[in-house]
């Protein structure tokens, strides 16, 4: 079979082609095609890889990948070149909606608080109202510090200002 024939491929019953035998092993090479395709080979179909076995090229090999070595004692000194962090985005704020919301259902139990980063403030709540409830006194008392928490809470626990937009 000389270089300059065309070739005809099939994948689940489509036909494609012709392709020459370099646009084949083109596409080999960039993963178009596997060896499961069909061949066209003397007017009979068989896979690309039975093809290739018959050839004499039971396997193709790629180049092999490059990976960084460990790391040695020069790449670990204080005065060695450092790569630059990674760019993260900044973490948006709270959301204010979501806040007041969380309040309003389940403000006894500090939920509000965890959303905004107030993890001891959160704490104490849920301390509080598990207290008041083990002693039977209720849970109104650790509500209504909750919606006076929804009033007068304006920035996050990193002092961020929560928005009030819907985004």
């Amino acid at each position: 079979m000389s270089k300059a024939e065309t070739f005809y491929l099939r994948w689940r019953g489509r036909v494609s082609g012709p392709f020459s035998w370099g646009e084949i092993e083109r596409k080999l090479d960039a993963h178009e095609i596997g060896l499961l395709h069909d061949f066209q080979f003397n007017n009979d179909w068989i896979t690309l890889g039975e093809y290739l076995e018959k050839r004499g090229d039971s396997m193709r090999v790629g180049p092999a990948p490059v990976f960084a070595g460990a790391p040695t004692a020069a790449d670990l000194r204080a005065d060695a070149q450092v790569q630059p962090p990674l760019i993260k985005r900044a973490p948006r704020p709270p959301n204010r909606w979501i806040f007041v919301t969380l309040g309003l259902v389940a403000g006894f139990l500090g939920v509000h608080d965890f959303y905004a980063h107030h993890w001891i403030r959160g704490a104490l709540l849920l301390a509080v109202t598990v207290l008041l409830w083990l002693l039977n006194w209720g849970i109104v008392w650790p509500w209504v510090w909750a919606i006076g928490e929804i009033i007068l809470t304006k920035l996050d626990g990193k002092g961020r200002r929560m928005r009030w937009d819907r985004k």
